[in-house]
């Protein structure tokens, strides 16, 4: 993780435990976000407009959204995309 302090930039480490927590609230809250826009219109037209701009393919979005994500910062990353929807 980074932060920024004035002209500083600064890193600090987050223990497993914390890192393992952001990544369960990351895959919670990118359910939250994408299941909603899926159910008004279809799951791969929108994975593959969240694929495209992410550079991934479509069926790794798809796993992510229905729990079988593997990275958590992918996982916030593909929220991220959904919220602009």
């Amino acid at each position: 993780m980074f932060g920024n302090l004035g002209n500083e930039i600064y890193f600090y480490a987050m223990t497993a435990k914390e890192l393992k927590k952001r990544h369960e609230k990351a895959i919670a809250e990118l359910r939250e976000v994408a299941l909603p826009i899926i159910a008004k219109s279809s799951a791969k037209q929108e994975c593959q407009k969240v694929a495209k701009k992410l550079g991934v393919s479509y069926q790794t979005v798809n796993n992510y959204v229905y729990g079988m994500a593997k990275d958590g910062f992918l996982t916030e990353a593909i929220c991220d995309v959904f919220k602009t929807f």
